[in-house]
Order: C-alpha cells, then sequence, then structure tokens
C-alpha cells in the first residue's frame, strides 16, 4: 500500500530505540520523546484535530480507546444533567465487523443503520428517524470515510450536524485516511474522534498479524480523556485508564510512520492520496465491462477501493 523505505526501516534496529525499556524515566529518553512529540502533532494537523494519543496497538484498539472517550464525555456532561444513560451507538451497516465490537466492548448498544441500494451511502431518512427516536440515549455514531464499500459519503458533514444536534458525538473510522490525507480531514469534515492505522496509511508493515498502531485524534473538548498511564505521565487530566500497557503503545516502530511523513512533506502525502484514487478508479474502469461494480457515485467513481460482484 505504501512504500517500506530502507530509511524508514533502519531506524527500528537502533539499540536507541529498539531495546529502550517502555517504563524508562523521561529524562532518560529525550530524543525518543521528542519523535514521539512530533509524530503526535503533525498527526494532529493531518487529521484537523486538537490533539492525539498513541497508545493504541491496533486500530480495533484504537476504536475501543475512541468510543470509551465518548463514554466517559458522555458521562461527565450530558448524563450528568439529564441523569439518562447516553450509551446508543449507531453503525451502519456497511461498517467494518470491528466497530460493532469495539462498541460493544465499550459498554454501548449498537443500533444499526441502512444503506441505500446501489450507491452505498447511508440512508439519511432512516438516520434521522433514529435520531430522533433515541434522542436521550444517543451516545455516537461511527461512520467510516470513505465507507468500506468504497465511495465517499456526499452527505458526510449533515450526518456529523445531525447527531450533534442530537448531543450525540461522532466517531470516524479511519481505516480508510489514505483516501482523505492532503485533501480533507476528519477534524474539518465535523468528526470528534478518529483512529488511523500506522501500519496501513503510514506505512508500518504488518504482515503476519502485526505490529501496529491505532493512534486516535480528538477535538479540543475530548482531548483531556486521552488515555493515561500508571507509571508515566501521559494523557489527558481526566484521562480514562490505559488501554495498552506501555505509555505510548507499540514505540519502538514509531520511526517508520515519522520518517515517512518526514521524506514525504505535505505535498508528497497529498500527491499519494491523489495517486491512490487515481490507481482505484484506473482499476475499476478496466475491470467495469466484465464484472459488475457494486458501489460507485453518481459519477460512476470509486474512493479508494471498490468492491466486485
Amino acid at each position: 500500500m505504501k512504500l517500506n523505505a530502507t530509511t524508514e526501516m533502519v531506524p527500528v534496529l537502533w539499540p536507541e530505540f529498539s531495546t529502550m525499556h517502555p517504563f524508562a524515566p523521561v529524562d532518560q529518553a529525550k530524543g525518543y520523546k521528542t519523535l514521539i512529540d512530533e509524530l503526535e502533532e503533525d498527526l494532529a494537523e493531518i487529521t484537523g484535530f486538537h490533539a492525539v494519543s498513541l497508545q493504541p496497538n491496533s486500530g480495533a484498539q484504537g476504536e475501543f480507546t475512541g468510543l470509551r472517550v465518548i463514554r466517559k464525555y458522555q458521562q461527565m456532561y450530558n448524563e450528568s444533567q439529564t441523569g439518562k444513560k447516553r450509551d446508543i451507538c449507531l453503525i451502519p451497516v456497511s461498517a467494518h465487523g470491528t466497530n460493532p465490537a469495539s462498541a460493544a466492548m465499550a459498554g454501548m448498544r449498537v443500533v444499526t443503520l441502512k444503506c441505500e441500494q446501489g450507491t452505498g451511502n447511508l440512508d439519511m431518512n432512516d438516520l434521522r428517524e433514529k435520531c430522533e427516536k433515541y434522542k436521550d440515549e444517543l451516545a455516537a455514531i461511527m461512520v467510516t470515510y470513505p465507507s468500506t464499500f468504497g465511495v465517499f459519503e456526499p452527505h458526510i458533514r449533515e450526518v456529523c450536524n445531525l447527531v450533534h444536534e442530537h448531543n450525540g458525538l461522532v466517531y470516524m473510522d479511519g481505516a480508510n485516511m489514505n483516501a482523505q490525507i492532503g485533501l480533507c480531514s476528519p477534524g474539518d469534515i465535523g468528526a470528534d474522534v478518529c483512529h488511523l492505522n500506522l501500519h496501513k496509511t503510514f506505512c508500518i508493515p504488518h504482515g503476519g498479524g502485526g505490529p501496529g498502531v491505532g493512534p486516535i485524534g480528538v477535538t479540543k473538548a475530548l482531548a483531556q480523556f486521552l488515555p493515561g498511564h500508571n507509571l508515566i505521565a501521559t494523557g489527558g487530566e481526566n484521562g480514562i485508564h490505559p488501554i495498552s500497557a506501555a505509555p505510548w503503545g507499540s514505540a519502538s516502530i514509531l520511526p517508520i510512520s515519522w520518517a515517512y511523513i518526514k521524506m514525504m512533506g505535505g505535498r508528497g502525502l497529498t500527491h499519494a492520496t491523489k495517486i491512490t484514487l487515481l490507481n482505484a478508479n484506473y482499476i475499476l474502469a478496466r475491470l467495469k465491462p466484465h464484472y459488475p461494480i457494486l458501489y460507485t457515485n453518481a459519477a460512476g467513481r470509486c474512493a479508494h477501493e471498490f468492491i466486485l460482484d
């Protein structure tokens, strides 16, 4: 999916990164901490968010972390005012399977949303009905952009606004961020939380089941709830309990993503996104005469991927 350049990979072998103990005093790992801080800042800028936590070790763990952050926000602000539990999580049928699993693990009740036939877009009428029906219990919506069906939701801003009007928060699954970088961002679209897959979108190779990093970006209102740690000071002042044993998760592979972002720069990352979209649509155009394409937009185009029937 991305170039695993030697320059990105070599630092992983350096003892300064590979042999550092996760609980080493921060003043003995200043270079490491500088790299972590710069990566968090870069990811915050790319996603349009106020703050980032690198603690989650996978995309699914990022989902779980983000939903726990939302859960704590709802408990502190909305539930305390109304006395009603806000634990409904709206999830489209097009979602990745980890979405409902993460919501259930975070203590939420899952309510599915319909998608339109032909386009694969979220059914806005169904969303309006569910938001109204669960207006006193709505915690969040989980939406992937572009969707797992391979299309950019044309009403994504309306989706975010509608959920916010009913005091819910928007969790954006960032599994498909390689179709967004440099062109748009979850924060600008209206999401409150988004996880990234550094092992997909930012070059960390993860064949054979690992390793991975699934950081989350959050708005200023949610930054206070980012996960903390019992031994090393990190996260927000009202942070949720740690979801990883180490304060910065799989820290030893962070140099890969740090180097990729620094070498590509803003213009290079944006160009990579454009090529991603171009490649997918080129393959779609070549295969369309021979195979049914399940979902495209009104112009017959896809995002970064598409589904053959």
